[in-house]
């Protein structure tokens, strides 16, 4: 053995500690919980500088280079880190070796020949490393080309799913076969608790070697849902370990997201044998890499359906909400056929969906606006200008039935911006414009009263003081007196004008409704009873169709027999030749309420058409002068409104005249609102 060889040998232990304490005196290396494992290097190190100088072979070499090359040590000992050290080395050795050895003069040669060594070393340590690396690139695009295959297969089979759960599925499928963990489990995220809920599984039911008990060990799931729910960058994998039933695993958690949504959760389990027969298996980094961007990839195709079925789900309200409508909604095609017909079109027009749709849009209208062509007009309109709101239009129903409708319309296009149809959305305004008339009436009334009012006090006045002095000069004459008939004259005429503002303030002042329970065949017969004289003189024969036990109505029985006064007397006046008069009363039921109704009809002259809207108009009359205030109608149509009736009326010239009245059945809600007006 030489001299170099045996002092290394000797002072093994010394270079060793040298050599490690001139490494920790270095500030990056100070204090380093890595000395320990570079010592123990070192001690190899010094081994394989032994078998150089011996001439042993670099099989030790060969085989360390190789290990200090690759993982885990290759974090540790990179090339620059590599040099640095054995240059520390090397000055280790030649320190110890110059006071150790005899001459001093072969301090070059041995210099040389341990500088050699380090050569060699790093030279093989260089091959090694070089070699290692282009390992891992080859490896690395063996990985990347199967990633990229995996991914056009996972894409694939979520693309081609025609469901949620069908795309779910084939997804933790192919994860659990790439991952070859022992189960693959989908938590959704339900945003309205705020929660990742259990959904799906692979191996679906089967008993996992590891069994989970959710309420004990998936408790996490809870703080990681508050943790994925928030910002996107607050998302990455989560790996924990769990000791369950004697076994250990490993669960890896993926958050699945699209964008900024958080979609659920996957969760990977990896089981073991018994903790104390092996240790626990390790993933890799492209691993772990193919199943982030397997989780994006599921996150966006999950999110197409979630958005589908949110899609579907608002058609589906909103084919509810249309189809239930209480407006009518309509739909035409370009050729102005109907083909959408919801039940508010069926309640209005009576028409049922398979008897309107494939109908031309002008079986809604009657007879004679269907001949000027109504139909073409509004729709030609909607046509040219888009919109049409509350356009008004003569309709009627299957039955016959005349309606007003508001009508709004717009035209519908595809995509390409092609005109296709027109939408419609009618309301039955016939009501409503019944209402108007009647406002406007009451206003015209209310004008008139107020002016009658004043005229009626202005000329009661002097009337009173021209009637009063005509009567008492008539105190001391006799009749054939010269001016009695004068006189007589003032007087009857007085009386008469009287008469004529009683009726103005009656009309200006309507009396306060004294309400009770009513039966109105009682009422009508006391008016006859009344009039009986009357008709008889006329000729007019009488028939009364009043059906028994009619229920009650409330109201002012005064006020209820001066409206059947003033129709009979009027009726008696339009048979100045005789006629009938008929009287019938009856009960008829409404959608809302019921009532009872009461038919006044005579054979007389008739009323023009042109009048029938104006005969309840204030002073209205076709009565020659003096006979006639044009009064009568006007208060008997303030009454039956009071007691919350209708009037209407039918007449046809020398045929006769129709009066229909009806008021609502007495119940206890009625005659409370009446009591409280």
């Amino acid at each position: 053995m030489d001299e170099l060889v045996q002092i290394i040998t000797n002072n093994f232990d010394a270079i060793t500690e040298r050599w490690v304490s001139s490494i920790n005196s270095i500030p990056k290396y100070s204090g380093s919980t890595q000395i320990p494992f570079y010592k123990s290097q070192i001690t190899e190190l010094l081994h394989c500088i032994l078998d150089l100088l011996n001439n042993l072979g670099s099989s030790r070499l060969t085989k360390f280079t190789e290990r200090i090359a690759k993982p885990p040590y290759n974090g540790l000992l990179t090339l620059t880190s590599v040099h640095e050290t054995f240059l520390l080395g090397e000055d280790a050795i030649v320190s110890v070796v110059r006071r150790k050895m005899q001459n001093e003069h072969d301090i070059f040669s041995y210099s040389r020949r341990v500088d050699g060594c380090f050569h060699e070393i790093i030279y093989q340590y260089a091959n090694a490393y070089q070699a290692h690396q282009s390992e891992v690139n080859i490896s690395r695009r063996r990985v990347i080309e199967r990633q990229r295959e995996t991914l056009l297969r996972f894409t694939d089979a979520i693309g081609s799913a025609s469901t949620y759960s069908e795309a779910l599925r084939a997804a933790i499928v192919i994860i659990k076969e790439e991952s070859h963990a022992n189960s693959v489990e989908f938590f959704a995220f339900d945003e309205s608790v705020q929660r990742l809920v259990y959904e799906s599984a692979v191996p679906e039911g089967a008993p996992s070697p590891a069994p989970i008990n959710r309420d004990r060990d998936m408790s996490f799931i809870d703080g990681l849902a508050d943790q994925f729910a928030g910002e996107s960058s607050a998302r990455r994998s989560y790996a924990i370990t769990q000791e369950v039933f004697g076994h250990r695993r490993i669960l890896l958690m993926l958050p699945v997201s699209a964008g900024d949504s958080l979609i659920g959760l996957l969760l990977l389990a990896y089981t073991s044998a018994p903790m104390r027969e092996s240790t626990i298996p390790e993933l890799q980094d492209e691993n772990l890499n193919i199943f982030l961007a397997m989780a994006d990839q599921l996150g966006y195709g999950l999110k197409r359906f979630l958005l589908e079925e949110e899609v579907t789900s608002k058609e589906h309200y909103i084919s509810i909400l249309t189809d239930n409508s209480a407006d009518a909604i309509v739909g035409l095609d370009a050729h102005r056929m109907i083909v959408s017909w919801n039940k508010g079109a069926a309640l209005l027009f009576e028409f049922q969906p398979d008897e309107a749709n494939g109908e031309p849009f002008s079986i809604l209208l009657p007879p004679e606006k269907r001949l000027i062509g109504d139909d073409e007009v509004i729709l030609d309109r909607i046509r040219n200008e888009g919109v049409v709101k509350n356009y008004e239009l003569d309709c009627v129903t299957k039955s016959g039935r005349r309606v007003i409708i508001s009508l709004t319309g717009s035209v519908i296009k595809d995509e390409e911006g092609t005109f296709i149809g027109t939408a419609l959305i009618m309301r039955d305004v016939t009501q409503l414009k019944q209402y108007e008339m009647e406002l406007r009436q009451t206003e015209k009334l209310s004008f008139i009263g107020q002016i009658s009012a004043g005229i009626a006090h202005e000329i009661g006045t002097p009337l009173n003081i021209i009637l009063g002095n005509a009567e008492y000069l008539m105190m001391d004459m006799k009749s054939g007196e010269r001016n009695y008939d004068e006189l007589k004259a003032i007087v009857g005429e007085t009386n008469r004008i009287a008469k004529l503002i009683q009726q103005l303030l009656d009309f200006a002042r309507p009396k306060r409704l004294r309400s009770k329970p009513v039966l109105l065949n009682t009422e009508i017969e006391s008016v006859l009873q009344l009039l009986k004289n009357q008709l008889d003189k006329s000729s007019i024969g009488l028939e009364l169709r009043l059906v028994e036990d009619l229920p009650y109505v409330f109201g002012d029985a005064a006020q209820l027999q001066e409206v059947f006064v003033n129709l009979i007397v009027n009726a008696v006046h339009s048979m100045e030749n005789g006629g009938r008069l008929t009287i019938s009363s009856g009960m008829q039921s409404g959608r809302d309420e019921d009532s009872v109704e009461v038919l006044i009809s005579d054979t007389g002259c008739g009323i023009p058409e042109e009048n029938l809207e104006k005969i309840f108009n204030p002073f209205f009359t076709t009565k020659e002068v003096g006979k006639g205030t044009g009064l009568g109608l006007a208060i008997t149509q303030r009454i039956v409104q009071d007691h919350k009736g209708s009037i209407s009326v039918e007449s046809s010239i020398d045929k006769g005249t129709t009066f229909k009245l009806s008021f609502p059945v007495y119940n206890n809600t009625v005659s409370e609102g009446f009591i409280r007006k």
